[in-house]
């Protein structure tokens, strides 16, 4: 079962789940099933009402741990990269090495001079990435050099 670690202050709280119409039953019934279920659960927030509900992190995690969070990644960037082309910063042709130009190797590498946001964006960069690997270095460097 998850455990309560420090809430973070970064969006308001609600005193208790019902105090914006959620059943805390129904929360302790989800995590039920969850653990039932053996979902791999790290952390949960719950909001209504622009209000958090509820949170929790399963141990050994917490909120001012970072972790490795795999998929749901590239949907935070696939946005984050619309807004970026609905501001006129960059398009899905748009080359990675013009966004990074200090990565650039002394060597010229042709596939990385063809490399644009649409083919990081459909994983079609022609790399295997080791999360490992890369999180123990600057990771644009890691990147970029063996492409």
């Amino acid at each position: 079962m998850p455990t309560a670690r420090t809430k973070s202050k970064a969006l308001p709280r609600a005193d208790f789940p019902e105090q914006v119409g959620v059943s805390s039953k129904a929360i302790s019934e989800l995590l039920d099933d969850f653990e039932r279920s053996q979902i791999e659960l790290h952390s949960i927030m719950i909001l209504r009402h622009r209000k958090v509900a509820f949170e929790t992190w399963r141990d050994p995690y917490a909120p001012d741990i970072p972790h490795t969070m795999y998929s749901v990644s590239k949907s935070f960037t696939s946005i984050a990269i619309g807004f970026a082309i609905d501001e006129g910063l960059l398009t899905l042709d748009t080359k990675v090495i013009d966004i990074f130009p200090e990565y650039r190797p002394q060597k010229y590498d042709e596939n990385l001079e063809k490399l644009t946001v649409f083919h990081l964006l459909t994983m079609t960069a022609g790399k295997d990435v080791s999360v490992r690997i890369c999180c123990k270095n600057d990771i644009c460097i890691n990147f970029l050099s063996k492409l």
